[in-house]
């Protein structure tokens, strides 16, 4: 179970907004927007949310933490945005070896123990060799200059809930908490947002699931948009909160002493063995 940050009451605001500003300069070396790699023909949206949801299957089997996951799509993205990530925007074998490979260089520099690329090359079932993994590697990592460590969506969210209200209180601030780690869990691979966004997104609509105070939250939106430079009462960000609505449970129920949240899978029993994955040549199907 997820509990808010237990610095809430230790850290400084100025901190906070210090390393929020941090994160996003950070980020603008990262995010790019989805125009580009998602053609008529050739790799396309589907083909983007099956290879995220692949990269979620490995992640809760292996018993990793799922902003790995997140990163290994921001590295995607990137890749597919340079001039060496061409082929992989259009042949969907290329593809799914870019995204194998971004995992791969996800864990690797993320986790404290990384995956032999024997296993990734098992985990295809016999799709790609672990040289081809680690030659689609080496020419990721070249074309991203080695910057294999961007910010998360969750990084963001982390900082942010710091500066929720005192009135809230830690049972509501973990609520809070809970419904944005599941929203950003759910809707990594099917919303293209810039990590910050995707955190506001989230956060916002958790403050007001859990709170009934429109003064409240609408103050709280006001801040948190001014303090990430973005407008959140926009069109477009409206969508994207809704996007990310979309991924909680239709049903949510609250118990203090077990922190439920009805609807919640992501604990769902692990496979016994790699047998139980989905190989990635589904994405071409």
């Amino acid at each position: 179970m997820y509990s808010t940050p237990a610095t809430v009451n230790r850290t400084s605001m100025q901190q906070v907004i210090d390393t929020i500003h941090a994160l996003r300069r950070q980020e603008e070396h990262y995010f790019v927007t989805s125009s580009y790699h998602y053609p008529a023909r050739g790799v396309d949206w589907d083909c983007r949310q099956k290879m995220a949801a692949w990269c979620s299957q490995v992640i809760q089997f292996c018993d990793l933490s799922h902003e790995t996951a997140e990163t290994a799509m921001v590295l995607l993205d990137c890749f597919l945005a340079s001039s060496g990530g061409e082929s992989a925007r259009t042949c969907r074998d290329r593809y799914r070896l870019a995204c194998m490979a971004c995992l791969y260089a996800a864990i690797k520099s993320t986790e404290t123990q990384a995956l032999h690329s024997n296993t990734f090359s098992e985990l295809s079932q016999g799709a790609y060799s672990v040289k081809d993994l680690e030659q689609m590697e080496l020419s990721i990592l070249t074309c991203l200059n080695w910057r294999v460590n961007p910010p998360t969506s969750m990084a963001f969210v982390r900082e942010m809930m710091h500066l929720l209200p005192p009135a809230f209180g830690r049972e509501k601030k973990r609520d809070i908490y809970d419904l944005a780690v599941l929203q950003t869990e759910r809707g990594f691979g099917a919303v293209v947002a810039s990590p910050s966004v995707a955190a506001y997104a989230a956060l916002m609509n958790s403050v007001q699931i859990v709170s009934k105070d429109t003064h409240c939250w609408a103050y709280i939106a006001k801040t948190m948009a001014d303090l990430l430079k973005l407008d959140g009462t926009s069109d477009e960000m409206r969508g994207i909160q809704a996007s990310f609505f979309h991924f909680l449970p239709k049903r949510i129920t609250f118990v203090s002493s077990g922190r439920y949240i009805e609807g919640d899978d992501r604990l769902s029993n692990k496979s016994a063995s790699l047998s139980g994955f989905h190989s990635p040549r589904s994405v071409s199907e």
